[in-house]
């Protein structure tokens, strides 16, 4: 396209730095009268003087200096723009000071970046084209070419495949070059589709992407909705393609929520179409995104999976994208009647990415997104840079604003064995990293064990979450602060809605440990004492150094804040490889531990269980030093409750309370080793989930819904389908002037506690797990129990000795046990379930089917019962106490069919050879533990 200055290729660092730079905001745009038309405007001293009517038609391209966003065009310029409100018009463009009459969007502060394009007089470069207002194409040959002997070819863009409600096709071998729309889109129901070893190059929108009705067009108020047949997406598979020069996104999968359908949803019902597994495999990216068709705050991944049910991306390369390398979002309920996401499991290992966000802010190298469990793990993420020329919010000042490692919104997103690393800190850089590796938004449960984070501004930003633990990493050459977590003031958390109360909230559930920092960073700010927003908060995390940090996190007290060492000499080989990392990225680097690094046997092994269906409890046992007597429940299952992310912390979860307990009764557990992993019962202890608090209605107090996301957040909720839920109280002071409700500080919105799902059971599927052992010859133990001797379920240990299964209702019982002892004083794994439709009871035993009977438990009898939910003693009555340990449990409302999967994937997964238990290469742990970071020593 002709345009000025003349194209040129995506830098490994800022793709636009090669445009000139607006001076700032001009003057007002008023008419002959002195009327304003346009507040705002674009100003660049070197636009001075040129014809009234020079720029007619131009297209403009302009960075973004707001946050989360990237450069996108304007329409062609019209000779004058009229205010649509007093009909007052103006030239567009104004000679005397260089200035152009454009749409505000967020800013043209000083330093902000442009482009013009498609004017007849930039037609000076060979090879450049033009399209006039009539579809007439001017093209200007290579030098010296002689125009009456060229061939030219012009497409009617017939090269796209579309695969419309058919399945069992595989496409591969093909080459796409210089097709609209998506090239390769699949469309309604489809299943069972491979396209591999495809070549796209040049393309101006979509490489392979997806579609899902129905849509606004085919949407009508007049059908019923519960007729409709909803699309169902399942078992595709992108593989071993490779993408160049591709102009919006390479990879594009959307379940039918998208953003598109979203202001529709908000006031229908709106059923969608769904996505099952889709696997992205080992495909090559370079150059991606520089000609987005997005919105100005698009994040533009190279590669994006959005809410599928299950699926792999794995061993896919990007090199160089305008916007995120990888997105990948788990399930969301949008707020809707009767939604849930029952099971969200996908896995993203073994990619690289490399030169991310060099035309966009925010977002990141990976971003990953809503409800998990989304396992990230084993990839390498280099160099995520989000130049801001223009700066943040008009301020004119450059910055560079992204994240490799990015999580917002993010609930149950495992990250481990990852390298994540950017380029340069230096300070004369100008596109150094100045932000953290690793952020988060909001979010809980997102774990962060060892990883190799090398070379950033700050390690950990963002919100700290709750229920969140950060194992085992290694922390090198960072350069400001360690740990920056929950500052309110922070952009990425404001413009993300995110007050900091939640995560200031959760950090007595918070785990720090075996960490190691390097750097001339300070330790930073977890949290500082005093009142913020609603939440009062008594002691500070705020320190110079991490050993003063980690006594402030003992004594708030947090679950465990022993936080970890600090490093006085880089740990890792890549210091003498500083040059090569700038230059030749992640090639060129070496993130080895040194041979003395004290980081080697200094590590930890942390459990990451395989994610099931319909998650109501899962506790890890790990003890926990702000109350010992409690067992945090890391259960998450997206339900109807879920209305939207703002209010997500306040959905209660299952902590289990001991009668008694303290940091002695806790022993060394099999399945992770940074604690001790998991408590001792000893003929007296037990712990319970109270039977009335999973019944409670969930209240949310309104105003501090609101605050910090103002009232337009509230009336969003207005006019959502799903609000009717939850029931609201008159606002107790009226409305103002604008019709927004009052409320008062203590009104409460409240959701039907009967509408929960928990761990009381009453016609669901249902899987007991649980690892445990006994003291040798010990007998007649319960592991868990909610049973009130008629109704109910319990897994509990035989005065034989056997592990046995027993459901109840209405004094009917059905058991099944395993064939073999489990009281050996060794540990064991036993899981229980039970198919409510077909009545199939089954029990395994360490990764191996024991005992399977057909019960004679009608599929709608009820088994609910007032009992609580008891561990380590009979829930209806005083006996029955177990004597050994309990490392791990999990109660789903599901079976291993529902959950996709099998007992043989799930032991071998958790116990045998999950990526957990190895390092980012697959090698062994050695030694008497494993070692910090993401790679072991060889």
């Amino acid at each position: 396209m002709a345009q000025e200055p003349n194209w040129q290729p995506i830098g490994r660092e800022f793709a636009h730095d090669y445009w000139p730079a607006f001076d700032g905001n001009s003057k007002p745009f008023s008419d002959e009268q002195g009327n304003v038309v346009l507040e705002y405007g674009a100003l660049d001293e070197d636009l001075k003087g040129y014809p009234q009517d020079y720029f007619n038609g131009a297209i403009i391209w302009k960075t973004y200096p707001s946050l989360m966003g990237g450069a996108t065009p304007t329409r062609p310029l019209q000779e004058k723009t009229v205010n649509q409100e007093t009909g007052h018009s103006t030239f567009t463009y104004r000679p005397e000071d260089g200035a152009f009459a454009l749409t505000n969007n967020r800013g043209f502060s000083k330093g902000t970046r442009y482009k013009i394009e498609n004017l007849p007089q930039h037609l000076d470069c060979e090879g450049e084209l033009y399209l006039d207002k009539n579809n007439v194409l001017f093209y200007r040959p290579l030098n010296g070419a002689d125009p009456n002997d060229l061939h030219l070819e012009l497409t009617v863009n017939d090269g796209n495949i579309v695969v419309e409600d058919q399945s069992y096709i595989e496409i591969s071998g093909l080459s796409f070059r210089y097709t609209d729309g998506t090239s390769i889109e699949l469309r309604g129901s489809c299943e069972q589709i491979h396209i591999h070893h495809c070549h796209f190059r040049d393309l101006m929108l979509y490489a392979i992407g997806n579609s899902l009705r129905p849509d606004k067009e085919l949407w009508s108020e007049h059908r019923n909705p519960d007729e409709w047949k909803l699309d169902w997406m399942n078992d595709i598979v992108i593989a071993d393609n490779q993408f160049f020069n591709i102009w919006d996104m390479a990879v594009r999968f959307y379940d039918g929520r998208s953003y598109e359908n979203w202001l529709l949803r908000q006031s229908k019902s709106w059923p969608w179409g769904q996505l099952g597994k889709v696997d992205v495999l080992r495909n090559r990216m370079e150059d991606i995104g520089i000609r987005h068709q997005g919105r100005p705050w698009a994040s533009i991944p190279a590669l994006s999976v959005i809410r599928a049910e299950t699926g792999n991306v794995a061993g896919n390369i990007i090199k160089r994208s305008v916007g995120s390398g990888i997105m990948v979002q788990g399930g969301v309920t949008a707020g809707m009647k009767g939604a849930e996401v029952p099971l969200c499991r996908v896995l993203v290992y073994n990619n690289s990415t490399e030169d991310t966000a060099l035309g966009v802010n925010d977002y990141g190298g990976f971003s990953l997104w809503q409800s998990g469990v989304i396992y990230v793990y084993n990839n390498n993420i280099g160099n995520s840079v989000g130049y801001m020329p223009g700066g943040l919010f008009g301020t004119g000042r450059p910055i560079n604003l992204s994240y490799p490692y990015y999580v917002d919104g993010g609930f149950k997103i495992l990250g481990f064995n990852n390298i994540v690393w950017s380029s340069s800190v230096d300070p004369t850089e100008p596109y150094r990293s100045q932000t953290a590796g690793y952020f988060s938004v909001f979010g809980f449960l997102n774990h962060f064990t060892n990883n190799t984070l090398f070379r950033h501004g700050e390690a950990l930003g963002g919100s700290s979450g709750n229920r969140t633990d950060v194992i085992s990493n290694v922390f090198a050459d960072i350069s400001t602060d360690f740990l920056m977590n929950n500052r309110v003031e922070n952009p990425s958390l404001v413009g993300g809605g995110d007050t900091g109360a939640s995560g200031i909230q959760g950090i007595p559930s918070l785990a720090y440990g075996r960490n190691f920092f390097h750097g001339k960073a300070k330790a930073g700010e977890l949290v500082s004492s005093g009142r913020r927003g609603e939440v009062k908060v008594p002691l500070d995390v705020k320190a110079q150094t991490i050993d003063e940090m980690a006594k402030q996190m003992q004594a708030f007290p947090l679950r465990y804040g022993h936080l970890g060492e600090k490093l006085d000499d880089l740990p890792l080989v890549g210091e003498y490889y500083t040059h090569a990392l700038k230059h030749e990225g992640a090639t060129g680097a070496d993130f080895r531990l040194k041979d003395n690094s004290s980081a080697i046997d200094h590590g930890a092994t942390y459990f990451m269980p395989w994610a099931l269906a319909r998650n109501v409890g899962e506790w890890n046992f790990t003890e926990n030093r702000a109350d010992p007597t409690k067992a945090v429940d890391y259960s998450f299952y997206m339900r109807e409750v879920h209305f939207e992310r703002f209010m997500y912390s306040w959905v209660p979860y299952n902590n289990i309370q001991f009668n008694e307990a303290s940091l002695e009764d806790y022993v060394p557990a099999p399945s992770e080793d940074w604690v001790n992993g998991a408590i001792s019962f000893n003929g007296k202890r037990y712990g319970k989930v109270s039977d009335a608090a999973m019944r409670k209605d969930v209240e949310i107090v309104i105003n501090q819904y609101i605050t910090g996301h103002d009232q337009r957040t509230w009336d969003r909720w207005m006019r959502m389908e799903g609000k009717e839920q939850w029931a609201i109280p008159e606002p107790a002071k009226g409305y103002n002037s604008e019709g927004m409700p009052l409320f008062g500080d203590d009104q409460t919105m409240a959701y039907d506690g009967d509408r929960r799902k928990t761990l009381i059971s009453k016609t669901d599927n249902l899987l007991l797990e649980v690892k445990f052992k006994t003291n040798p010859g010990s007998k007649s133990g319960y592991l868990m129990s909610k049973h009130d001797g008629n109704n109910g379920y319990q897994v509990f240990i035989d005065k034989k000795g056997y592990a046995c299964f027993m459901i109840s209702s209405e004094g009917k019982h059905y058991t099944i046990q395993t064939k073999s002892k489990v009281n050996d004083g060794n540990w064991q794994h036993v899981l229980a379930e039970m198919d409510r439709k077909t009545g199939r009871m089954t029990i395994y035993l360490n990764g191996k089917t024991e005992e399977e009977s057909m019960s004679g438990l009608s599929a709608n009898a009820s088994i609910d019962n007032p009992s609580d939910f008891v561990v380590g003693r009979s829930s209806a009555k005083d006996e029955g106490y177990l004597r050994g340990a309990i490392d791990f449990m999990r109660v789903c409302h599901s079976t291993l069919e529902e959950s996709k999967t099998s007992i043989e994937e799930l032991y071998a997964w958790q116990f045998v050879n999950g990526p957990h238990l190895f390092d980012m290469r697959g090698e062994k742990i050695k030694g008497k533990r494993r070692d910090a970071g993401a790679l072991e020593l060889r």
